[in-house]
């Protein structure tokens, strides 16, 4: 008989104050992972992206909360974090820090790179850094050349039912490489 592994229990981080092309991303990703029996729990500032995620099967919702330092005192034991914006990436590495929890940040291309410490050291700790273009994963090398970088393509999540569900689980198979990866590290 067969040992079947245990789920993978992966937690979402979006402290983003609106919804925005991160939290639709989070959400087409949730459901693509909640097909492939993912647990989930997922910390965010914004109502609406709490309420879409809500639907969404084997999505634990926590408290809304705003802050990167409250995010991490919340976020219950997971084998991996994604932290799906910048704000939300602070708690990536308080994480790392105190509970020894990896993580990988999404960064998106309206995001800009900083020379700030925290920046570097967030960058520098994460286990994988994804993001939607080449152009970005190149610009991003030349900052932290040995970081992980792999360049997964954003999603509208619009067309017909078949496509988004095609679409939510082309997304949730590459993220799901990444995070089995990310966590090979350890």
């Amino acid at each position: 008989m067969a040992i079947r592994p245990r789920k993978l229990k992966v937690a979402h981080v979006h402290l983003a104050s609106q919804h925005d092309l991160s939290s639709q991303q989070l959400a087409i990703l949730a459901r693509g992972l909640s097909g492939l029996n993912v647990d989930q729990h997922a910390v965010v500032r914004c109502q609406q992206v709490a309420e879409q995620l809500s639907r969404v099967p084997y999505v634990t919702i926590g408290p809304l909360v705003s802050s990167p330092i409250v995010a991490n005192c919340l976020l219950p034991c997971a084998d991996i974090c994604h932290a799906h914006d910048a704000r939300s990436a602070q708690t990536g590495l308080l994480l790392t820090l105190t509970r020894s929890i990896p993580f990988i940040l999404s960064y998106r291309s309206q995001t800009t790179v900083s020379d700030a410490p925290i920046t570097k050291a967030i960058n520098r700790r994460s286990r994988a850094i994804v993001c939607a273009s080449i152009i970005d994963q190149q610009r991003l090398l030349q900052d932290f050349p040995e970081s992980t970088i792999s360049v997964i393509a954003n999603t509208t999540g619009k067309g017909e039912n078949g496509y988004q569900e095609l679409e939510a689980n082309r997304l949730a198979a590459q993220y799901l490489d990444v995070y089995c990866r990310a966590l090979e590290c350890d």
